[in-house]
């Protein structure tokens, strides 16, 4: 019977999703903005522009990063590899004394780097691309823009090579791009949502906002049921919690259930457990027999028929 279960084995999972960005100032496939340099380090000056004799990479990046400068050799061969079709490789870095920094790092590392480098202005160059695609603090991050001018894909540097194969080949699909940049931000954003939720509720206080927080979750987890159920069965019941939204539960519940066709009776036995705690008591009987009722696994039947009791009991009550 799950409402039984030490606290040890009562998931906040749903609190730990995995997650998503914000709503981006700019996407896959939008032009490329141009960059705001105040010292040009290594190579000439280059604008982002659309020709048709040029692809860019512009990779974001800080001296002190240590993935950062595990890439440039990486980076240092793809220029070359490329550089005949017309590969421009641009490293911009907007780190606190960038001006000492990263000339010295350059000087140390000549031999190593064949690609252009430069310092961000004021960080503006940083604002039109990390920020405005709302993943400011991720480095190292490449961005590549096509002969058109254009965003075609971001990432870690890592994957850069498939991508200019595909790109220099005509055959990179942007729509393809954009729409798996649009799920890793909705991940992102989710996992900080969810971070902020979690510490919220579980306070020893009531914390301002957290009805709107845990609403903005369930928005995020809207089309997900097995999310949905965990997000319901944690508010429910787990212990840790202080700040219980019992309307999110069975909303998240209720959703879910819907989702499978009212045929999952662990959600619908949730849906149940939700609206009990809701104070829903008739309806939360009725769910929990259809949930028994198309129950094939005995010992879990058998946990719902004790549930069950314990609600018809505290209706006589």
């Amino acid at each position: 019977m799950r409402l039984s279960l030490p606290a040890s084995s009562i998931a906040l999972a749903v609190l730990l999703l995995a997650a998503v960005s914000r709503s981006p100032a700019i996407e896959i496939g939008d032009p490329a903005p141009p960059l705001q340099i105040s010292q040009w380090v290594r190579g000439e000056a280059v604008e982002l522009k659309a020709d048709v004799d040029r692809v860019y990479v512009v990779e974001f990046w800080a001296t002190w990063c240590r993935p950062c400068t595990a890439v440039i050799p990486m980076l240092s061969r793809l220029q070359r590899k490329y550089e005949a079709q017309g590969l421009v490789v641009v490293a911009v870095s907007s780190e606190k004394d960038a001006e000492v920094n990263v000339p010295e790092f350059v000087q140390r590392r000549e031999a190593r780097i064949a690609y252009r480098v430069a310092i961000d202005d004021k960080g503006q160059t940083k604002r039109a691309y990390l920020d405005a695609f709302g993943s400011p603090e991720i480095i190292p991050q490449s961005f590549v823009i096509n002969q058109a001018g254009l965003i075609v894909w971001r990432g870690h540097p890592a994957e850069l090579e498939s991508v200019l194969e595909d790109v220099f080949a005509g055959r990179h699909d942007i729509k393809a791009a954009r729409e798996r940049d649009a799920a890793e931000r909705r991940e992102r954003e989710t996992a900080e949502v969810n971070e902020r939720y979690k510490t919220m509720i579980c306070a020893p206080a009531s914390q301002p906002g957290s009805k709107e927080t845990g609403q903005k979750l369930l928005d995020l987890i809207w089309d997900n049921p097995e999310r949905l159920n965990r997000f319901a069965y944690s508010i429910a019941t787990s212990p840790k919690i202080n700040d219980r939204h019992y309307d999110l539960a069975v909303k998240a519940a209720e959703r879910a259930m819907v989702l499978t066709n009212e045929k999952d009776f662990e959600i619908i036995d949730t849906y149940a457990i939700a609206l009990y705690k809701a104070g829903r008591i008739d309806e939360a009987i009725s769910r929990q027999q259809h949930a028994i009722r198309i129950c094939r696994v005995e010992h879990r039947r058998n946990q719902m028929q004790m549930l069950l009791a314990q609600y018809q009991d505290s209706k006589k009550r």
